[in-house]
């Protein structure tokens, strides 16, 4: 008598980035305590820093949910919106997967630009990237350091 037929059913997977679906472990705590501490940041920015799939695209999810702010993927080919109107739209904006602008004179300009705007003007930006921006391979110097007087 031989095993039964195995059924295979084609389950799709929802993404769940609901704040309830994050997962705090020891090695995010203190990117999700500075979540939670939003709007009463050191600062106007944060950059958070992880390895690719270690959870920032969620995380920038939830806070997008508490605060309100427009979301930027760099990942996306989608063409750049004008700095001024993005900030006259939100003056509180996510840019995830922000490694990506490196190497691209007019993507890195447009960053620089929504930086400067979120300082002088008292927005919020949260800047999600794989690694540190000493490692993106940027540019403009000035990005470079703005991001990196950015707690991280």
């Amino acid at each position: 008598m031989g095993l039964p037929a195995q059924f295979a059913f084609d389950l799709v997977r929802l993404p769940a980035y609901g704040e309830e679906d994050f997962f705090v472990s020891p090695c995010n705590r203190k990117a999700a305590g500075w979540i939670e501490r939003w709007p009463d940041w050191p600062d106007y920015g944060l950059e958070i820093v992880g390895a690719p799939g270690s959870g920032k695209s969620h995380l920038m999810r939830v806070w997008q949910v508490r605060s309100g702010a427009r979301v930027i993927d760099m990942a996306s080919s989608e063409p750049l919106p004008p700095v001024d109107r993005l900030f006259r739209e939100s003056p509180v904006l996510g840019i995830d997967n922000a490694h990506r602008i490196a190497g691209s004179d007019r993507r890195e300009r447009w960053l620089l630009h929504l930086l400067n705007m979120t300082r002088e003007e008292g927005g919020s930006i949260l800047v999600m990237a794989d690694g540190p921006e000493a490692r993106w391979g940027l540019i403009l110097p000035d990005l470079s350091s703005r991001l990196a007087a950015l707690p991280v």
